[in-house]
């Protein structure tokens, strides 16, 4: 036992309570090393020992860390992983950040640095406030263009618009009636 960290068979506990009335908060079953600052309180991260390399989950004040040590590691995210079988056997995989740093929803192997796989609406982008719009910047912003649905601010409720940010103009509207204008907001023929 070291504080509130208690070595079991296979694993870990976490307690919480003195020496005289402990309450099991958590078992964890595995192997690895858990840091603690001497007074029970956990400071650094926990190391998962996987024969080699390990995953580490870790916090500072500010930031969670999951990761692994292993150059080529992934991070797999799941669900339905049943009670009895470890994550690596069991359960639907729903998302991975590859050792790239390539993120594949629907995938298990990310050709881009986001690849979204799925049927129907595969994204939905939705403006809290204002425009919903995708910006598209190349490495030195001598490009720098816009793509989305405008809150009426210039080219009309309801349009999807491309606009030019290096040169602040609209390059192409579609307002809500279907009409699409090149070169200006408020077209008034269908093109």
């Amino acid at each position: 036992t070291d504080n509130n960290v208690n070595l079991i068979a296979g694993g870990y506990q976490f307690l919480n309570g003195t020496s005289t009335s402990v309450t099991i908060l958590k078992d964890i079953v595995g192997y690895g090393k858990i840091t603690t600052d001497g007074i029970g309180q956990f400071n650094d991260y926990i190391d998962l020992n996987t024969v080699g390399n390990r995953g580490k989950i870790g916090y500072d004040s500010n930031n969670v860390y999951i990761g692994s040590t292993a150059s080529a590691g992934q991070i797999i995210f799941k669900n339905g992983i049943t009670s009895t079988d470890a994550p690596q056997t069991s359960g639907t995989e729903l998302m991975r950040i590859d050792s790239s740093g390539a993120i594949g929803i629907g995938t298990n192997n990310p050709g881009y640095k986001l690849q979204v796989n799925g049927s129907v609406d595969i994204l939905n982008l939705k403006g809290s406030t204002g425009n919903a719009i995708i910006r598209f910047t190349d490495s030195d912003a001598t490009a720098d263009f816009s793509i989305g649905s405008d809150d009426g601010s210039g080219a009309g409720a309801g349009a999807f618009i491309l606009y030019d940010r290096s040169n602040s103009a609209y390059r192409l509207a579609v307002n809500s009636s279907g009409k699409v204008g090149i070169g200006t907001t408020n077209p008034s023929a269908p093109l």
